[in-house]
């Protein structure tokens, strides 16, 4: 979908970023994100 991605070069696409980002941050140093999958 490069269109979609074309169209949403905006803060959208920032906060998205931001959001994906924090997510990535908790799984990899928070055990409280399914502890068992992390091992």
């Amino acid at each position: 979908m490069p269109t979609a991605r074309a169209h949403r070069a905006g803060p959208d696409n920032f906060n998205t970023l931001a959001l994906v980002e924090a997510a990535y941050r908790s799984a990899a140093t928070g055990e409280s994100v399914r502890p068992e999958r992390w091992g």
